[in-house]
């Protein structure tokens, strides 16, 4: 495998570009001391953003930048060996709530 791949400007610029909103996303979204405003507000900007293209987009960009060959030396690496998160489609919001917290910033108030 190459040690170095290349990106054009422009491709630096849109990969540039969706991380920075990715970045900027979730910055606003923990700013938020309500544990649900956070996570709503998160799924908000992401779905109003259509940050899910936007990544797959880009993904697909960093993927074509090496060959078939490439990626099968990376397969074999165990690069890509990773479990892939169970999505919670069926619970309820209390479920998601909860399974949401241990991941969440704590807010404290000064107490004077």
């Amino acid at each position: 495998m190459r040690d170095k791949v290349y990106l054009s400007k422009k491709e630096y610029l849109q990969l540039l570009k969706v991380l920075d909103m990715m970045v900027c996303i979730l910055d606003r979204s923990e700013k938020r001391e309500n544990a649900d405003n956070r996570a709503y507000s998160l799924a908000i900007a992401c779905a109003e953003t259509d940050m899910v293209t936007r990544l797959a987009s880009l993904r697909k960009l960093v993927v074509e930048l090496i060959t078939p060959e490439e990626i099968s030396e990376l397969d074999n690496s165990g690069i890509f060996d990773y479990e892939i998160p169970q999505m919670p489609y069926e619970d309820e919001t209390y479920e998601l709530r909860k399974r949401l917290e241990p991941y969440l910033v704590k807010y404290e108030k000064d107490s004077k």
